[in-house]
């Protein structure tokens, strides 16, 4: 759009594969995923850019209610363009949470610093992201390929079915997953990654339909690894 506004569209969905060790006493199964977000960027002024970005999540269990699965949120910011290599400023997000009164409200940092010619820092989605963003460190291998470190904080929310240990309940899985990514960008539209990584500090959750605790412990670092393929239109 003019002065530099742009209004975009994003929809992504994904599935939560967990292999519990008892398989009697398993809390859920699969857990579906689905997001849609309306990134909207506008200038303030001749230095300064706002972010917005509100999203709708389904997060639920195989034969849970849909409807009873849905949260909202906003993620945004300003930033300054500093120079020529570094844009930064403050930023928020809050999101509605399953069975629990309140918004979730944290802080965050927008920033993208070109250290050097190779070498990038920025606040990004990364992969696997399902809240606010997390911090890559990148380093460019040529005009159409990097490798990059990125780390974030994760947590979501989710609708159970009416069997199993607390039916209708909500599960909650938080972890700290820590990644390196080689991606490939054939052209600005289109970009093929693949990851290696481990999650740390993991922790499961399970509450019943009225949102009281029914436990909570915490699980093993867990390897993690896949491939990534966006298309930008």
């Amino acid at each position: 759009m003019d002065n530099d506004a742009s209004v975009g569209f994003s929809a992504s969905f994904g599935v939560f594969d967990y292999d519990f060790g008892d398989a009697v006493q398993r809390p859920w199964d699969d857990i579906q995923d689905i997001r849609i977000s309306i990134p909207t960027r506008f200038r303030a002024s001749e230095t300064a850019t706002v972010f917005l970005s509100p999203q709708v999540r389904w997060d639920y269990e195989s034969g849970a209610d849909k409807s009873d699965s849905t949260t909202y949120g906003i993620f945004g910011g300003v930033a300054w363009k500093i120079s020529d290599s570094l844009t930064i400023g403050p930023a928020f997000g809050a999101y509605s949470q399953l069975e629990e009164s309140g918004a979730d409200f944290f802080p965050a940092l927008l920033v993208n610093w070109d250290i050097n010619e190779r070498w990038n820092l920025n606040t990004g989605a990364g992969l696997g992201a399902t809240g606010g963003p997390g911090l890559t460190l990148g380093y460019k291998l040529s005009d159409t390929s990097q490798l990059s470190l990125s780390a974030r904080s994760e947590s979501v929310r989710f609708r159970l079915d009416d069997t199993g240990l607390a039916p209708n309940g909500v599960g909650e899985d938080e972890s700290i997953p820590v990644v390196i990514s080689y991606q490939y960008n054939p052209n600005p539209g289109m970009s093929f990654s693949a990851f290696v990584g481990a999650e740390f500090d993991g922790r499961l959750r399970l509450d019943d339909a009225s949102g009281n605790q029914i436990s909570s412990q915490s699980y093993d670092t867990a390897p993690l690894g896949g491939l990534a393929v966006r298309f930008r239109f």
